[in-house]
């Protein structure tokens, strides 16, 4: 399997992805363009269109993961004319066309982290921020309701058979209601924690080098600090799998 994945991004260098895509697609690809607020010029609607601006995204997309393509349809949105700017993207197409190995390594971690299905990543994120703050009495009174049943049982078998049973369907089903409430967030930190292992993996892997030296050391300051998060969520997956 690595293989083929490794043969597939070597294939794809110099060449258009074969990919269709969905209106499912375009809505994730969007979502960060639209809700961001980006300073400085932009190209607006009308401009995009006229320049057939989607189909140079497709041809250009050659990003194995949702927040790279997300990020280029963004980046396309707002074109810098900073020289200081122009140059170190040209210095990083240069360095990366040159050095074939350490191109397809970091693409190999990349696809690793891959693409979410439906929801952009931005928009996981902003959910993520976004999410209430809930208290946990329901769960405790579920757990005091069967404690007490236990307890009924002793002294009367059949009231306390009666109690446990309809205490256990109470709080499965109150469970299954919150899992299918929060089962978005639980992607989202799964998705989360991928980045965080693949940003990990790409430090690790890519050589010194000056033309990468000030992305690769931004992206080990980043995954430091993100790192109990990649942690908790790895908790997390194993808690739904179970």
């Amino acid at each position: 399997q690595r293989q083929k994945i490794r043969d597939r991004i070597h294939n794809s260098w110099g060449n258009l992805l074969e990919r269709e895509y969905t209106e499912a697609d375009w809505n994730r690809i969007c979502y960060h363009c639209e809700h961001s607020k980006t300073e400085g010029f932009v190209l607006d609607a009308i401009t995009w269109n006229d320049l057939e601006m989607d189909r140079v995204f497709e041809q250009l997309n050659h990003c194995w993961s949702s927040a790279g393509e997300e990020y280029l349809y963004d980046l396309l949105h707002c074109p810098t004319m900073q020289s200081a700017d122009l140059k170190k993207r040209e210095a990083l197409a240069a360095y990366f066309a040159a050095q074939s190995e350490v191109r397809e390594t970091l693409e190999y971690e990349l696809y690793g982290i891959g693409r979410t299905k439906n929801i952009s990543v931005y928009e996981y994120l902003d959910r993520l921020m976004a999410l209430p703050k809930q208290s946990n009495l329901i769960h405790v009174l579920c757990i005091a309701w069967i404690v007490g049943s236990i307890a009924v049982f002793a002294f009367n078998t059949s009231a306390g058979t009666l109690s446990i049973v309809f205490a256990a369907a109470f709080s499965m089903m109150s469970y299954y209601r919150e899992k299918a409430k929060i089962e978005a967030y639980f992607q989202c930190m799964e998705y989360l924690a991928r980045m965080i292992r693949g940003g990990e993996r790409i430090v690790e892997k890519l050589p010194e080098a000056p033309e990468t030296e000030e992305a690769v050391q931004k992206l080990k300051e980043t995954t430091e600090k993100l790192k109990p998060i990649r942690k908790g969520a790895g908790f997390l997956s194993q808690s739904t799998a179970s």
